[in-house]
């Protein structure tokens, strides 16, 4: 073999060495900056995951926390729903109390007769008619007739400049006026209600109030007591 043949031999042998050993480098570089974006990719993906995972944590507690919230709010609204249920049937047997007791004051005839008369002089002043109708029931039509052999004087001697004819209330009306005076004008277009059931139905949503108020002492808005209420309108 020539020499030069030999000589190009080893230049191809290192040739192809040197290719290696570059090839080599090339791969450990490759593998280092492979190494280097895993870890990159790993420490990414760790720290995605804890956040992910601390979100999904905060929106669990806040998706809690609004369970709770809602079902707090449900309850109080379910007792409050019970509690004026409670007040509304608490103050529909203080006004069927009321009732009875006003039935009770019509048997103290001497009082209840004072009364009616307040009644139908606040009654008559309200009525600029010449000539009224006062209606009562039969009980009372009994006990006024007992007083005098003359109506009118009662009627004189209250103020009352009108003429006034008592008569009885009818059947139907007698049995809610539980007492009290309905006083019209002689055509019965003008008329005040003043028997115990008209004076009850004008001033219900005020009683209401009133009981509401002495029921509920925490509430800050001023009551009146039942023996403060005026049955003159």
């Amino acid at each position: 073999m020539s020499s030069s043949t030999e000589s190009e031999r080893q230049q191809a042998d290192a040739l192809g060495d040197a290719i290696l050993q570059h090839a080599k480098e090339l791969a450990a570089q490759q593998q280092a900056e492979m190494k280097q974006m895993l870890y990159r990719i790993h420490q990414e993906s760790g720290y995605h995951l804890q956040l992910q995972e601390q979100q999904t944590i905060a929106q669990a507690q806040e998706a809690a926390q609004q369970q709770v919230v809602r079902e707090v709010q449900a309850a109080q609204m379910a007792m409050r729903a019970d509690l004026d249920r409670l007040c509304w049937q608490l103050v529909d047997d203080v006004l069927h109390k009321l009732e009875a007791r006003l039935q009770d004051s019509v048997q103290d005839e001497k009082n209840y007769l004072l009364l009616l008369f307040d009644l139908l002089k606040q009654a008559a002043d309200c009525i600029e008619q010449e000539q009224l109708v006062a209606k009562v029931t039969a009980l009372d039509y009994a006990r006024l007739q007992q007083q005098t052999d003359n109506w009118q004087d009662i009627v004189t001697k209250l103020g009352i400049v009108q003429q006034v004819e008592l008569k009885t209330l009818s059947q139907q009306q007698e049995k809610t006026a539980i007492g009290g005076i309905l006083v019209c004008s002689i055509d019965e277009r003008i008329c005040v209600d003043n028997t115990f059931h008209g004076q009850l139905e004008r001033n219900k949503e005020r009683l209401r109030q009133i009981i509401l108020a002495r029921l509920l002492p925490a509430d800050e808005s001023p009551g009146i007591a039942f023996t403060e209420l005026s049955f003159n309108g």
